[in-house]
C-alpha cells in the first residue's frame, strides 16, 4: 500500500512538471511570432529613410541645375499674338546692363528717375518682340523709316490690344505696364536703345547722341556751342571796352 501511494505521488508530480513544460513551450512559441512581427518593422524603419533620402537629394541637385539654368538662359513668357505669329517674343534685353544706383535713405531726382527706368525695363522686357531689337542695331535712318511705316503701327496696334487683353493691370512707379511696353519699344527705335541703359554707355550728353545716332540733333549742338563760344568772346571784349572807356 505504501508503495502504491509512492507511485501515485511521483506520477502526478511529474503529471504537473510535464503539464508546466507544455504551458511553458506553448508561451514561448506563441511569443516567437509576435516577436518577429516586432522586429520586422524596425528594419523596414531603418531602410525606408534611405531609400527616401535618395530622391530628395535628386531633387535638389535638379533644383540647382534649374536655378543656374535660370541664371545663363534668359527668361521667356508665355506670350504671344495669335493673329501675327511671326512677332516672337524672346526677352533679349534681359541681358542689357543697367546702371546701378546705391541704395540711401534719400534719392536726388537723377537718382530716383534712374531707378524707375531700371524697373519699368526689368517688368517689360519679356513682352518687347523681338522684332524691335532687331531693328535697334540698324542707323538712325532706317530705323525711323521702319517706325514711320505702316508696318510699325501694325505691330504696335497688335501688341497693344494683346496687352490689354492678357496682361494684368500692374502699375510701375504709377503707370501702367503695358504703357511701359510701347514705351520702350519706341525707344528702341528712336534711340536705338531703351534710356535706362543709355547711362552705362557714357555721361555725356553729347557722347550719347552720338550713340544714339542723332547726327542732325549732333550738328545743332555744335552749332549751339559755337555761337554760345562766339558770344561770350563778344560779350567780353565789350564788356573790356566799356571798361577801357569809362574807367581809362
Amino acid at each position: 500500500m505504501i508503495l502504491e501511494s509512492a507511485h501515485k505521488r511521483i506520477r502526478q508530480a511529474t503529471l504537473l512538471i510535464l503539464a508546466s513544460v507544455a504551458a511553458l513551450v506553448g508561451q514561448s512559441g506563441s511569443r516567437a511570432p509576435s516577436g518577429r512581427m516586432t522586429t520586422a518593422p524596425r528594419v523596414e524603419q531603418k531602410a525606408s529613410p534611405v531609400v527616401k533620402k535618395t530622391p530628395a537629394s535628386s531633387a535638389q541637385g535638379e533644383n540647382k541645375m534649374s536655378a543656374v539654368e535660370k541664371q545663363i538662359t534668359p527668361s521667356v513668357v508665355t506670350f504671344s499674338i495669335p493673329d501675327r505669329p511671326d512677332i516672337t517674343f524672346s526677352n533679349k534685353l534681359a541681358g542689357i546692363p543697367l546702371p546701378k544706383v546705391a541704395q540711401t535713405n534719400f534719392y536726388t531726382s537723377a537718382q530716383y528717375e534712374r531707378i524707375c527706368k531700371n524697373d519699368a525695363l526689368r517688368a517689360a522686357s519679356p513682352y518687347v518682340p523681338d522684332i524691335f531689337y532687331e531693328k535697334s542695331k540698324l542707323p538712325y535712318a532706317e530705323r525711323m523709316k521702319f517706325y514711320n511705316s505702316h508696318e510699325y503701327w501694325r505691330i504696335e496696334n497688335a501688341l497693344r490690344e494683346e496687352c490689354y487683353d492678357t496682361i494684368e493691370e500692374k502699375l510701375i512707379h504709377g503707370m501702367d505696364l503695358r504703357t511701359h511696353i510701347i514705351h520702350i519699344c519706341r525707344e528702341l527705335l528712336i534711340y536705338g536703345r531703351p534710356l535706362a541703359t543709355l547711362p552705362t554707355e557714357t555721361e555725356s550728353l553729347r557722347e550719347a547722341v552720338d550713340i544714339c545716332g542723332l547726327t542732325q540733333l549732333g550738328k545743332w549742338m555744335d552749332i549751339q556751342k559755337a555761337k554760345n563760344r562766339e558770344f561770350r568772346i563778344i560779350l567780353n571784349s565789350s564788356v573790356e571796352l566799356c571798361q577801357s572807356t569809362f574807367y581809362p
